[in-house]
């Protein structure tokens, strides 16, 4: 086995372990998100998040070239989006 056939099958073997992991962590441990969840959650396009990402707005991980986010900590950006709409001085 060549050394570059040998990295990739390693990479393979350590996102595969990580899926699993993620798959049989216990309920108390964190949940994460898809992509899909996390724009129908907050109502937002694929860019916006693209850009929120990019910017660093909101966390992730990436497992298998796919995103997966953290929902304590988008729960309470709704939280956060929710009070600022509720205190603008339009909503009395």
């Amino acid at each position: 086995m060549r050394s570059k056939e040998f990295h990739l099958l390693w990479e393979a073997i350590i996102e595969l372990r990580t899926l699993v992991l993620i798959a049989h962590s216990p309920p108390s441990e964190e949940v994460f998100l898809t992509s899909n969840q996390v724009m129908m959650l907050l109502q937002i396009s694929r860019s916006t998040l693209y850009r929120m990402r990019v910017s660093g707005a909101i966390p992730f991980v990436i497992i298998n070239k796919r995103f997966f986010y953290p929902k304590s900590l988008l729960t309470q950006e709704l939280l956060t989006r929710a009070l600022s709409i509720q205190n603008k001085p339009d909503n009395k």
